[in-house]
């Protein structure tokens, strides 16, 4: 299903559709099948806080072949993860070893940040990620979260207004500050089915950056369903 008619059915749906990981036999079956023509396996998963697919992928390897396949995890997800990823395949084919791929994610890990804009909490409420009685409240003092990962890679509150233009504002001004004391060298737009929203996102940030996006795309659906409609990242 395409994200686009994923964010349209999401908003008619009356129950929270769910997510599911790989199974470990599904897992194991593609590490074996990869052992058999590769050397090494460099398994590079989303935040182990946030899905389960990481413990999966460690059993396996241990059932497989440990001393073959290393699994890391980048305590991130959706664009942040995309872009390290990006960097590690770019570095890959320039011929790096495996070695220094391994150190390049772990030091992308401690660098890579993520930003995303909630207008509303419906959808977070719905798949258990906030309360209904933390939901209630911030949707009576009509709170916009803007939220991202700690350093565990568990997700965490950024910061918070309580309108949706100062919500980006204020992501924007995180975002110059983060600029001015980290450098931003790479980033990524991502939407819930708004590219209208996308595409003003991605001028400011060129603003502020002096750099294009890498890419503007719209979010997945495993990410978007604890989100919204509408969010920026």
């Amino acid at each position: 299903m395409k994200p686009e008619n994923f964010y349209n059915r999401l908003e008619v749906a009356e129950e929270a559709p769910k997510t599911s990981q790989p199974g470990l036999e599904q897992i194991t079956r593609t590490y074996e099948q990869l052992a058999k023509h590769y050397d090494h396996i460099l398994s590079i998963h989303v935040s182990k806080e946030l899905s389960g697919t990481f413990e999966s992928c460690t059993l396996a390897a241990a059932q497989v072949d440990p001393e073959k396949i290393t699994v890391l995890n980048t305590k991130t997800l959706s664009g942040a993860y995309g872009l390290l990823i990006h960097a590690v395949a770019e570095e890959l084919d320039k011929g790096a070893s495996l070695d220094e791929l391994i150190q390049l994610t772990e030091e992308l890990t401690a660098k890579t940040e993520i930003l995303v804009s909630v207008p509303t909490l419906k959808h977070m409420i719905r798949g258990g990620r906030v309360t209904p009685l933390q939901g209630r409240i911030a949707t009576m003092l009509k709170m916009k979260p803007i939220v991202s990962v700690d350093e565990q890679g568990k997700s965490k509150l950024y910061g918070k207004t309580f309108f949706r233009n100062s919500n980006l504002k204020k992501m924007f001004s995180m975002i110059a500050h983060l600029d001015k004391t980290k450098q931003i060298t790479q980033y990524v737009v991502l939407h819930a089915n708004d590219p209208d929203k996308a595409a003003l996102c991605a001028v400011e940030m060129k603003n502020l950056t002096g750099a294009n996006p890498l890419y503007t795309a719209n979010v997945s659906p495993v990410i978007g369903l604890m989100q919204a409609r509408d969010q920026s990242a």
